[in-house]
């Protein structure tokens, strides 16, 4: 799962874009994005086109500005999915896809994904306390997702997330999860201990991982 979306709508699409001007604040940026199966409609950028305009517009008509588009970074992200006979529209929660945690500053070629990297942690059988070796190095993501785990640092704990941008979002609510450990902590992860070495002498890049707990 890269994102998380909620439902807003099926079929009467107006009507689900009449209150999006109560879901977040228009000085927020905003993308739409559309997919489409079996749709008889040909231009999915024309219907990207006009689904914007009729949430910009509905802005407009209830507080006399649009909301800014922004294709790269969008603060609020809205998806539009289209069939044969009728259409869906969804509100991301997430933000950045959620195998992303947040931590990574600068990256290596071809990286690991976080989430794959913490499963073949996982599957490896390692548990806090025991020595941990990464032959493979690169940007030092398996040691990292390891250290996260014997620390019970929940994934993507220092990450932002899409809900955050909108209105009904509740900030201390948020930071009582957030607080929250996943698991306790191992007694021995503490910021003077390392969870295992990583080793790969042709790496350019083995000083990814300390800048990266360092920005931790």
């Amino acid at each position: 799962m890269k994102r998380l979306h909620v439902h807003l709508g099926v079929a009467d699409l107006e009507s689900s874009i009449r209150f999006f001007s109560a879901l977040f604040a228009v000085e927020r940026t905003l993308r739409v994005n559309v997919t489409a199966q079996k749709s008889p409609l040909k231009s999915l950028e024309f219907i990207t086109l006009r689904i914007k305009d009729a949430i910009c517009d509905r802005f407009r008509d209830a507080l006399g500005r649009r909301p800014s588009i922004e294709r790269a970074r969008p603060e609020v992200r809205v998806h539009a999915f289209l069939e044969q006979r009728r259409g869906a529209l969804y509100l991301d929660t997430s933000g950045e896809p959620l195998f992303k945690r947040g931590w990574r500053g600068e990256t290596v070629e071809a990286p690991l994904r976080e989430n794959l990297a913490a499963g073949l942690v996982m599957l490896s059988g390692w548990t806090p306390g025991e020595p941990l070796l990464d032959p493979m190095c690169g940007g030092g993501t398996l040691l990292i997702e390891a250290a996260a785990m014997a620390r019970g640092r929940a994934p993507g704990a220092k990450r932002d997330f899409g809900f955050e941008k909108l209105l009904s979002f509740d900030p201390a609510l948020w930071d009582g999860v957030r607080a929250e450990p996943a698991q306790p902590a191992h007694p021995l992860a503490d910021r003077r201990r390392r969870p295992g070495l990583q080793r790969d002498v042709q790496a350019d890049h083995g000083d990814l991982p300390a800048r990266a707990e360092h920005d931790r």
